[in-house]
């Protein structure tokens, strides 16, 4: 049946500012029941659609996901679109990576994906039909110097998302992997903000680069664009299993026409100005 006005709608990672954000509003301006989640209630403030629905989510814990998505249920009685969108950035050179901040944004970008995931489908399955959409990157066809563990993190959502639509599919379920281009968030100024080189680093030259992301933000799409366009092919009878969408999606497609040494070696050309 087609996904629209009636479609109620999970959406992780809905910090002011952010994709999750902008995928509140634009479901709801489509009519849909939209449930957004963070960790924080106050990171939520500002919705433009006051019918959005905001509850606390740590993507984490898993007794927070199993008492949200029953509250959910309780009040719907279904969840028809799932929306994995909760992730962080983890700037810097893979060598000066701490491990444990690296296990960090795995388990945030990655791990939480299975959490929702194993939370959700079974109700989905009951119904013979739903759809789980999983937020990647363009970052994961392509890694990008010193965001290593961001675009590693993003492989694995990747990888993870084809597997578990294989697995879905006798479920009655459909999963898509949204991989998203270069959008104007806060993720990346939360980056340059929070990033710190250690001073052993054998890659003080790059600082400028790692803190300075224009290379990375230049032609972003805004995030209301980058909603509007992802509600668009989500709202239909079949949408697809995969969807790019965002700035610089037409240059990693290129790249991904050329061997791959040479890609790889633009990359690090652009990443590192040199």
């Amino acid at each position: 049946m087609p996904r629209g006005s009636s479609s109620v709608v999970l959406i992780t990672g809905c910090s002011n500012g952010g994709i999750g954000f902008y995928l509140c509003e634009a479901f709801a301006e489509r009519g849909c029941a939209v449930y957004a989640t963070a960790r924080r209630m106050e990171a939520m403030a500002g919705f433009v659609h006051p019918e959005i629905r905001k509850l606390v989510l740590d993507v984490n814990d898993e007794e927070n996901i199993k008492k949200v998505v029953d509250t959910i249920i309780e009040r719907e009685g279904r969840i028809d679109i799932l929306i994995s969108n909760a992730g962080i950035q983890s700037a810097g050179p893979i060598l000066d990576m701490e491990i444990e901040r690296a296990k960090e944004a795995f388990d945030t970008n990655y791990f939480a994906v299975i959490r929702m995931a194993k939370e959700v489908v079974p109700y989905m399955a009951t119904r013979k039909q739903g759809l789980v959409i999983n937020v990647g990157s363009i970052s994961s066809d392509i890694p990008t110097p010193f965001m290593g563990n961001y675009s590693a993190s993003k492989a694995a959502v990747h990888n993870i998302s084809e597997l578990l639509a294989m697995e879905c599919r006798p479920l009655g379920v459909k999963v898509m992997l949204l991989q998203g281009g270069t959008v104007a968030t806060n993720i990346d100024k939360n980056a340059e903000n929070t990033y710190v080189m250690p001073e052993n680093s054998l890659y003080r030259q790059y600082l400028s680069r790692i803190l300075n992301r224009n290379w990375v933000t230049d032609g972003a799409m805004s995030g209301q664009e980058f909603a509007k366009r992802v509600v668009k092919k989500v709202l239909v009878r079949n949408p697809p299993a995969y969807l790019k969408v965002g700035g610089k999606v037409a240059l990693m497609n290129l790249l991904l026409w050329l061997p791959r040494q040479l890609a790889l070696w633009i990359v690090w050309k652009i990443a590192s100005g040199r």
